[in-house]
């Protein structure tokens, strides 16, 4: 049951969400007070939403931003540091289950739209992308309730 509490808590994550993934379409950067918004947000979310436990929430925080941390280690710029802020972020949020549905649709997303560059010729192998836009649209359908009838 969705309670008015969860549908302004969903309203403030989705217009956050909104916010970045403009940002880092327009300008491949995703300002501070963004993740700081996001952050906040997915704090108060433990508060409407207590059946995602804090632990799934905090292991939801490092299960995809420590792997693009490290990758960003081994090859420098691989991974903006805010698509990894944004990562944590969502995590809070989202818990680490969803987060990882979240994930799996940016993968899928970002490479349909990557192939699609390539096709046309619009980037080359090895060009930058905005994949924060991407796992702003897949954190959103992670974010619905309706996902628990169907994986959790």
């Amino acid at each position: 049951m969705l309670s008015i509490a969860r549908i302004i808590c969903l309203l403030f994550w989705g217009i956050g969400l909104l916010a970045v993934g403009i940002s880092d379409w327009r300008t491949m950067k995703i300002p501070n007070r963004f993740q700081i918004f996001l952050g906040i947000v997915g704090c108060v979310g433990w508060l409407c939403f207590p059946e995602i436990s804090m632990d799934e929430r905090g292991f939801g925080m490092i299960v995809i931003s420590l792997p693009f941390y490290i990758v960003t280690k081994v090859r420098p710029y691989a991974i903006g540091g805010g698509d990894i802020k944004l990562a944590a972020v969502c995590g809070i949020f989202l818990g680490w289950k969803r987060l990882l549905c979240a994930f799996a649709a940016a993968s899928f997303l970002s490479g349909i739209y990557g192939f699609y560059c390539l096709f046309v010729k619009k980037k080359k192998a090895g060009d930058r992308m905005p994949f924060g836009s991407f796992l702003c649209i897949g954190a959103m359908a992670a974010s619905f309730p309706f996902w628990d009838h169907l994986f959790f």
